[in-house]
C-alpha cells in the first residue's frame, strides 16, 4: 500500500461550473476548445496506435533500471511548466511512503527554454541543466530515467499547418533524445508528457491548439518512433496531462481556471499538485516503472516482459536470472535486504554462514547441536549446527576445528568441498589446469564430472579459480545445476 502525501488528488469529480473570476493576463471564460484528448480518441484511446496501452514488445525492449551505486536517478528536462511541476513532485516525494529508497530525484528543467533550444547540443540549456542537477546532488552518470516535457513558442510554429507543426516538433524531440543520450551515459528511458491546457491563457507565445493540444501529437510521434525501434533512446508516454478545460476526460480529469497562475499558462499551486499526483500515480502503477519505483513492488502489475523475477536488482536478461529465480522459488534464498527482501545482491560474495543456510534449505537437513565456539549470535547458527551434524563442514581451524568462521567469504574450492560432501558425488578426473596442489582438488574434479561447474574462464574453461570467492549469482547457478543430485 502506497501512502501518497504529494498534495491534492487529480480532479475526477463532475466538472464544476465555469469559473468567472478574471485572472491577470488570462481568460477564465475560455473553458473548452472542443478538441478530444488523445487518450480519449477511439474506444480504447490512442496514445499508442489505437490504444492507451503500451505494446508488450516495446515494454520488453526497455533496458532494466537497476541501482547504480545504490541509486536510481530520475531527472527532468523541459521548460518552465516542467520546472514547477517536477519540483512539486520532487519535494513531495520526500514525505511519500512506499517509494524505493534507491530513488533519487533532481530537477534539470529550465524556464524560457523551448524544445528547439534543447535540440541544439551546443545550447547552454544542457550546461545549465547539469548545474541544476548538481545543485540537487545528482551527477550525470546517475541519471537513468528522464521525464521530458517540452513546448514550443507560437512564433516558432505560427503559420504552419498541423502536420508541419507535428513534424517540426517531432524532429526537435528526437534531437533532444540524441543529446540526452550523450549527456547521461547511463540513460535507460525517457517518459514524455505533453503540455497542459492553454485555453485560459492570453500569452502571445502560446495558444490552443498550436502550442497546447497539438504538442501531444508530436510526443505521440516520438514515442511511435521508439516503438518502431528508430528513436535514439527508449521512450514512452508518461502521464498524459492535457484535458479540454472544464470538459472532463473519460477518466474524469479536467482543468479549471484555479489550477493556473495569473497568466493562465503556468500551473498554480493547485495545478502543480495535480501533476505531482499524476506523476507519482504513473510511476507507482505503470508496468514498466512500478517494479523499480516502489519499495515493495509485489502486486504492482509489472508486465511479464519486464518481470525481473523475485528481485528488483536482477534484470530479465541477466545470465543468472533463471538460476536466481529458481533459488527463490525453491525457498533456498529469501533475498538480501530483510525484511522487504526485494533485492538479491547478485554480485556480493557468499559468506560461510550464508552457504550453510543455502545448503540446509536445499537439502532439508535436520537440526544439529552446538559444535562451534564462534557462531553464537549468528543469524544462521541453527543452519551451521545442522551442516556440522550432517558432516558437510568440519570447521575452519584444523586440527582443532572448533570454529566455523561464519563471516568469512567462501572460496570456490571450499564451495566444491561442501557440495561434494553434501551430495556424496563420485570421483572425477583431471579437468582444470589451476587446481593442482589445491587442498580441494579431488572435490573440484568431482564437481566438474557432475557438470555442476563448467570452469571460470569461458570459452576455454580450462581453469576453476579455486581461490576466488563465490558470488551469490554464481552460487545460484551451482545449486541449480546440483539440484539433479538432491535427495
Amino acid at each position: 500500500m502506497v501512502t501518497v502525501l504529494l498534495g491534492a488528488a487529480t480532479s475526477a469529480a463532475p466538472a464544476p461550473a465555469p469559473a468567472t473570476a478574471a485572472v491577470a493576463g488570462g481568460d477564465c471564460s475560455n473553458t473548452s476548445t472542443g478538441a478530444t484528448p488523445i487518450s480519449d480518441l477511439g474506444a480504447d484511446g490512442a496514445l499508442y496506435f489505437d490504444s492507451n496501452t503500451m505494446p508488450a514488445a516495446h515494454s520488453a525492449a526497455a533496458q532494466a533500471v537497476l541501482p547504480i551505486e545504490g541509486t536510481i536517478g530520475m531527472a527532468s528536462i523541459g521548460m518552465s511548466n516542467a520546472v514547477l511541476e517536477w519540483e512539486r513532485f520532487r519535494e513531495g516525494l520526500a514525505g511519500t511512503a512506499g517509494v524505493s529508497p534507491a530513488i533519487k530525484v533532481a530537477n534539470g528543467a529550465l524556464g524560457g527554454t523551448p524544445m528547439a533550444d534543447w535540440a541544439n547540443p551546443e545550447h547552454e540549456a544542457w550546461s545549465l541543466s547539469l548545474q541544476r542537477l548538481a545543485d540537487d546532488g545528482m551527477a550525470p552518470h546517475e541519471v537513468q530515467v528522464l521525464w521530458v516535457k517540452m513546448g514550443s513558442q507560437l512564433g516558432q510554429l505560427f503559420g504552419d499547418d498541423f502536420d508541419t507543426r507535428v513534424e517540426k516538433e517531432r524532429a526537435w524531440l528526437n534531437e533532444v533524445l540524441v543529446n540526452a543520450a550523450a549527456t547521461f551515459p547511463n540513460l535507460k528511458r525517457a517518459y514524455f508528457s505533453s503540455r497542459i491546457y492553454a485555453g485560459y491563457g492570453d500569452n502571445p507565445n502560446h495558444s490552443e491548439p498550436e502550442t497546447g493540444y497539438d504538442n501531444g501529437f508530436a510526443v505521440r510521434a516520438v514515442v511511435d518512433d521508439s516503438v518502431q525501434g528508430i528513436a535514439p533512446v527508449w521512450a514512452a508516454w508518461g502521464p498524459y496531462l492535457w484535458a479540454d478545460g472544464l470538459v472532463p476526460r473519460n477518466d474524469g480529469f479536467f482543468w479549471e481556471c484555479a489550477d493556473f497562475a495569473a497568466d493562465g499558462i503556468h500551473p498554480s499551486g493547485a495545478g502543480q499538485d495535480k501533476i505531482a499526483e499524476m506523476l507519482h500515480g504513473f510511476f507507482s502503477t505503470d508496468p514498466t516503472t512500478c517494479g523499480w519505483y516502489l519499495e515493495d513492488p509485489s502486486g504492482c502489475g509489472a508486465a511479464d516482459p519486464l518481470d525481473l523475477g523475485p528481485f528488483a536488482d536482477v534484470p530479465h536478461d541477466d545470465t543468472f536470472v533463471d538460476d536466481i529465480a529458481w533459488l527463490a522459488e525453491s525457498g533456498i534464498t529469501f533475498g538480501c535486504n530483510p525484511p522487504v527482501n526485494t533485492l538479491f545482491c547478485p554480485d556480493d560474495d557468499v559468506t560461510r554462514e550464508q552457504m550453510a543456510a543455502f545448503l540446509v534449505r536445499a537439502l532439508h537437513l535436520p537440526s544439529g547441536e552446538e559444535t562451534f565456539v564462534d557462531d553464537d549470535g549468528s543469524l544462521f547458527e541453527a543452519e551451521i549446527e545442522a551442516l556440522a551434524a550432517a558432516e558437510i563442514t568440519l570447521g575452519c581451524n584444523p586440527p582443532s576445528n572448533d570454529m566455523f568462521c561464519p563471516d568469512d567469504f567462501i572460496t570456490r574450492g571450499q564451495m566444491a568441498a561442501f557440495l561434494v560432501r553434501a551430495l556424496a558425488l563420485p570421483e572425477g578426473t583431471e579437468r582444470f589446469t589451476d587446481d593442482n596442489g589445491s587442498l580441494f582438488e579431488a572435490e573440484i574434479e568431482a564437481l566438474a564430472a557432475a557438470e555442476i561447474t563448467l570452469g571460470c574462464n569461458p570459452p576455454s574453461n580450462d581453469m576453476f579459480c579455486p581461490d576466488d570467492f563465490v558470488t551469490r549469482k554464481e552460487m545460484a547457478a551451482f545449486l541449480h545445476r546440483a539440484a539433479a543430485f538432491f535427495p
